[in-house]
């Protein structure tokens, strides 16, 4: 999450419109990072209640620090600095299982991201606890694949590399942290 998040902000002040959306319905943590309050309308509404676009997009000022919000307790609202782009947020909007794989309208919630912003990023649960990613990878354009050092066994890693020759894209490349 971390480092979509830093992704995220870096894009956003290079020029361009993200949109960050947290699809890790297990174990949401996009929404705190941000200080997002957790009962904001997010993914599970849109899916599941068919709640708006525009009531589950949260902008995020950019500032010098994007994580000053974080500490200092606010919500960052230093103005973003001139030829910045935009970032927003979509919350989870709660804790469900399965909801990804039993919806519909994921294709089409993405279709939507990708027609509001120049950048989509999606923070998923890990590919080896669940098995949404077989489904988004054939909705999205790039697979990058974030490893914590130390932490994932050569097993694991290659049953990840095992799972992910069922996905539609190949992965595009991987971060390595904590390193």
């Amino acid at each position: 999450t971390i480092t979509a998040a830093n992704l995220a902000v870096a894009m956003a002040r290079r020029g361009s419109t993200v949109i960050l959306a947290d699809f890790d319905l297990r174990r949401p943590s996009v929404a705190p990072l941000f200080k997002i309050h957790p009962e904001s309308p997010g993914l599970v509404q849109a899916l599941r209640d068919g709640a708006p676009f525009d009531t589950i997009l949260r902008p995020v000022p950019l500032s010098d620090d994007p994580f000053e919000a974080r500490r200092a307790g606010g919500n960052g609202a230093r103005a973003a600095r001139g030829g910045a782009g935009s970032l927003y947020v979509v919350p989870a909007g709660g804790a469900i299982r399965n909801l990804l794989s039993h919806s519909p309208g994921v294709s089409d919630l993405i279709q939507q991201f990708r027609t509001r912003a120049d950048v989509v990023i999606i923070d998923t649960p890990p590919a080896l606890a669940t098995p949404d990613m077989a489904q988004l990878s054939r909705l999205v354009d790039v697979i990058l694949v974030v490893v914590r050092h130390g932490r994932e066994s050569r097993r694991s890693l290659g049953a990840l590399y095992r799972q992910s020759q069922s996905w539609q894209r190949p992965i595009s490349g991987v971060v390595v942290t904590d390193s």
